[in-house]
């Protein structure tokens, strides 16, 4: 049976609004709730923290610590050449790897739950919501991400890890629907520019119930008033 992995795609230097990862969401840094998310999907050590080489990766390398899970940094630009040397090293080669971006911090453990449950089930090999949701993650083998690395990958690829394996090759993957889990996922909610950093900032004010880990109920009441 093919093991799971969750991959936390992380950057401190990230280039419209640096740092937003080590701001803080009702006391607690993005890429910790975002760890936390994880450790409600999967054991701690089935969960990697990537990150570029170029920043300062002790902040990210002992936030991993605390939290026991995985740490490694790799290539700055490429991220999809860095999903696939940790693959390498880590030697999991034969698996299923949940990608998670760092700085979607509504992301919802149960929504992915479910979404690893279908992706089984239909014995796929790539899965995403449609558009790509803000409160879920992607899905795919780690064969295919070695795949699409060594077939000359776009330059989207190099950035969005799956952007080939969405639109171009032919695989076993599927669209879940825009409502699946019972959520808008047309609706956007991350941390991107300074709009966004003062949007988290009023909705911890607005909606006190968002602390919490799951929270579904809390963010379709939060949707509804969206500026985005």
């Amino acid at each position: 049976m093919k093991e799971t992995h969750i991959f936390i795609q992380a950057r401190i230097r990230s280039s419209r609004l640096p740092g937003k990862i080590l701001f803080n969401f009702f006391n607690e840094t993005v890429i910790e709730r975002i760890i936390r998310v994880s450790k409600k999907v999967l054991d701690k050590k089935y969960i990697h923290v990537l990150t570029g080489n170029k920043s300062n990766t002790d902040i990210l390398h002992n936030i991993c610590k605390k939290h026991k899970i995985n740490f490694f940094s790799g290539d700055e630009k490429n991220v999809l050449k860095r999903f696939c040397d940790n693959i390498r090293k880590q030697k999991i080669t034969n698996a299923n790897i949940i990608r998670i971006t760092s700085d979607n911090y509504l992301v919802q453990p149960s929504i992915i739950t479910k979404e690893l449950e279908f992706y089984k089930k239909k014995n796929l090999q790539y899965l995403h919501i449609k558009p790509l949701s803000h409160f879920g993650a992607e899905i795919v083998s780690s064969e295919i991400l070695i795949s699409s690395h060594k077939g000359s990958p776009s330059e989207k690829s190099k950035e969005h890890v799956t952007w080939d394996i969405r639109k171009h090759l032919k695989i076993k993957k599927y669209g879940l629907n825009s409502k699946f889990g019972g959520i808008n996922h047309k609706k956007r909610i991350t941390l991107d520019t300074i709009l966004d950093l003062e949007y988290l900032k009023n909705i911890e004010m607005k909606y006190p119930n968002l602390k919490k880990i799951n929270c579904i109920k809390e963010t379709k009441k939060l949707i509804t008033t969206l500026y985005k």
